[in-house]
């Protein structure tokens, strides 16, 4: 297990400014944080004053630092995803029966471009609990990336059906459109990657796609409406940022690119 504390900055300041404000909008904040941990698996264990106090498992560990990775909140993206690594094979080595550790391990094989590891523990996650949704998401998003495309499909589908409010289903449906991608059905991709941004308006991976499956239709107006909105997010993306997708398969990024680089989104 880990623990992390977090505390407000000035709290002191703030009390002495309007004590009954500060208290109650530190409770709101506190909800919040405390909503934010059970989400990620954490367990609040105390929350003296100002402070929170959370306790994680090594697993979970393991999915903050690829959170770091694949958002870039750390100052290196690598040592993140060797930290990930580091954390998921210690989760899987003190519980090997555990489906969340196994899952997070074979997370971490995907995107440490080792796929053909990770079908092994997401395997026995699946066998230790046949409908964790987790683990079956993760099954698709690996299969995805060794060019499985349908079998992919078919996991990621049932995934949603057990978890509809799954914290994952962001990266369910980035493996949906890209298993569609994949195979060419570009008008599917699209519609995959609508109802994503419906989801997840923020999220800038979503505008990426659909900009790249508008292109490959020729609808060059949208495409570029979509690298528009992207930069919007992302104003420092270029094209090498999203020709990092851990696929075993290169055809398929240097399409995507391709995609991307016709609607606009510069070199």
């Amino acid at each position: 297990m880990v623990r992390a504390c977090a505390d407000v900055k000035g709290y002191s300041r703030l009390m002495g400014q309007d004590e009954l404000t500060t208290i109650e909008t530190l409770k709101k904040y506190q909800g919040a944080m405390a909503t934010l941990i059970q989400q990620y698996r954490g367990r609040v264990v105390d929350s003296p004053g100002d402070n929170v106090l959370a306790e994680f498992g090594m697993a979970d560990l393991a999915l903050v630092h690829f959170l770091e990775f694949y958002y870039r909140w750390s100052d290196s993206a690598e040592q993140s995803l060797k930290e990930m690594l580091r954390t998921a094979e210690m989760a899987v080595r003190a519980d090997d029966h555990d489906p969340w550790a196994l899952t997070v391990l074979a997370w971490a094989y995907a995107f440490a471009r080792r796929s053909d590891e990770a079908l092994l523990p997401v395997k026995r996650a699946i066998e230790q609990s046949p409908n964790f949704a987790p683990a079956i998401g993760c099954r698709g998003l690996v299969l995805s990336l060794i060019g499985e495309a349908d079998q992919a499909i078919d996991c990621f589908r049932k995934a949603v059906r057990l978890s509809p409010r799954d914290s994952f289903m962001v990266f369910w449906y980035m493996g949906l459109y890209w298993a569609h991608f994949v195979e060419g059905r570009y008008g599917e991709a699209v519609k995959i990657a609508q109802q994503a941004i419906s989801i997840a308006p923020n999220n800038p991976t979503f505008r990426r796609q659909l900009a790249s499956a508008y292109a490959m239709l020729d609808r060059m107006a949208d495409a570029r409406e979509a690298v528009k909105e992207y930069l919007r997010l992302e104003p420092n993306h270029i094209i090498a940022d999203a020709s990092k997708v851990p696929t075993k398969i290169p055809e398929h990024v240097e399409r995507f690119v391709e995609g991307l680089r016709r609607a606009g989104l510069p070199d």
